[in-house]
């Protein structure tokens, strides 16, 4: 009775290390590619929930609330509340107001009936995808839109 040898064959070796040489090295590219959308998804849902939050401070205080945004820091800031900081990679636009305490502050401004001095903030990944975040002056309500890219203005 002859004994048969198990084992794999030099081209399945080969085929093997190939197959995981091609995913070791197509993996980081792929790891950037989702922690940078979780980072601007992350960005997008606590911007949201700041100017939520400061809106919701302004109804219930019963007086004005400004929400400030430090855009070379890349935070936002309404007083009593914990400061938001936002990926540096994440670029920020903004069409607001100025605070009424410091001429050099951008701000949004929201009141006591819920109503805001609207405006806008543009937040662009480096690839170029963006979110905008709109305050309806009127109503104090966030409208997130998609801004036109430059290629198709």
């Amino acid at each position: 009775m002859t004994q048969t040898q198990r084992g794999f064959t030099l081209i399945e070796l080969i085929a093997t290390i190939t197959l995981m040489a091609l995913v070791l090295t197509t993996a980081p590219a792929a790891y950037e590619k989702i922690r940078d959308a979780m980072s601007f998804r992350a960005a997008i849902a606590d911007t949201t929930s700041a100017l939520k939050r400061a809106r919701v401070a302004a109804v219930l205080q019963g007086h004005p609330v400004e929400l400030a945004v430090h855009l070379e820091q890349h935070q936002l800031h309404t007083p009593g509340e914990k400061t938001v900081s936002i990926d540096s990679r994440i670029t920020l636009d903004m069409h607001g107001v100025i605070s009424l305490s410091n001429p050099d502050l951008p701000v949004f401004r929201f009141y006591p009936d819920g109503s805001a001095t609207g405006g806008s903030l543009t937040l662009t990944t480096p690839t170029g995808r963006a979110q905008r975040i709109e305050i309806d002056w009127f109503t104090g309500q966030l409208l997130l839109s998609h801004p036109p890219t430059e290629a198709a203005s």
